[in-house]
């Protein structure tokens, strides 16, 4: 069974028999799962709860999921990572990238949705035997997610507002991504999702520049690592196996 580790998800639709079935099937998966049927009832969850994921049918009665996601950016000091259920007419369709929405499901169907966003927010149970020969307990994990491809990777410097990461094969400059920084702290891990974009690949990796619309969750990153104690230079070194 594909278990969520921690992930708070807000569903938005107007099918409420839908999106209750949506909800039952991410909840029986180990999510924490909160359902609105109006961009007005979405925008009291959000300002009241930190979501690690918002999924919205693209169009709703009072507007259109690009509104929602302009007002999170001026309302919301976290920002979740965004996911749609349909997809923009083609004068809305420059606002995907612009909006960095990171996945469309064109099917109303539960299973195949949940699947998707397993994919999307970073199954654990699906690396844990990885991670657990790569890494000692009570480290920080680094996983990537670009397209449907998704892998575990390491850090080598981390910015203000990039990291620098090693990556088998250098992506085009621009392209979007999302990277999960988890602490493993005991038996309760802590994840910090970022999307983002890959700059030029230089010998010691990639960069990968965080979304400025995230710039506040990367901060929350930051502060979590000095709260440790941990250098960052430290860091890298034990993330690294060294």
């Amino acid at each position: 069974m594909q278990v969520f580790k921690g992930n708070n998800i807000l569903v938005l639709d107007q099918d409420a028999e839908f999106a209750e079935e949506l909800c039952r099937t991410l909840n029986e998966k180990g999510a924490r799962t909160y359902l609105a049927g109006s961009i007005i009832e979405a925008q009291y969850f959000l300002e009241k709860y930190d979501f690690d994921l918002l999924l919205s049918s693209f169009y709703l009665f009072d507007g259109s999921f690009s509104k929602l996601i302009d007002w999170c950016r001026s309302n919301v000091e976290i920002l979740p990572v965004f996911a749609a259920i349909g997809y923009p007419t083609p004068g809305e369709s420059h606002l995907t990238q612009k909006q960095s929405i990171a996945e469309f499901f064109l099917v109303r169907d539960a299973e195949k949705i949940v699947k998707g966003l397993s994919r999307l927010v970073f199954d654990y149970r699906a690396f844990e035997d990885a991670i657990f020969q790569t890494f000692e307990e009570h480290e920080i994990l680094l996983e990537v997610k670009v397209g449907d491809r998704l892998f575990l990777s390491r850090p080598v410097e981390v910015g203000p507002d990039s990291i620098l990461i090693l990556t088998d094969e250098a992506f085009p400059v621009g392209t979007f991504g999302i990277i999960k920084l988890t602490f493993k702290d005991y038996r309760t891990n802590d994840n910090y999702v970022i999307p983002g974009f890959f700059e030029e690949w230089v010998s010691e990796g990639q960069t990968f520049v965080v979304d400025p619309n995230y710039q506040n969750r990367w901060g929350y990153f930051l502060k979590r690592l000095q709260d440790k104690q941990k250098r960052i230079n430290t860091f890298m070194k034990k993330a690294a196996g060294y």
